[in-house]
């Protein structure tokens, strides 16, 4: 589910994807997202704390609030 809800938050699966390893460093593929869709593989917890960083500040700006560094890592922390 998280998954799916923070590729909406990208155009396309390949800018999700670009954001994602140039965020973490990271040389993720298509299939590999494919595999965390369909349960092949288990998502890294350094991605999933990412994504849901990413969808928490997305839902914040959205409702007009602004989340310093430190409120968005400890809020995604609090919902893992």
């Amino acid at each position: 589910m998280l998954i799916k809800q923070w590729l909406k938050l990208h155009k396309t699966k390949a800018s999700a994807l670009r954001a994602l390893n140039q965020a973490l460093g990271a040389r993720y593929t298509s299939n590999r997202l494919y595999d965390w869709i369909h349960d092949k593989h288990r998502l890294p917890i350094k991605v999933e704390k990412y994504m849901r960083r990413e969808a928490i500040e997305y839902i914040a700006e959205s409702e007009g609030l602004v989340l310093g560094s430190r409120a968005l890592t400890r809020l995604a922390r609090k919902l893992s």
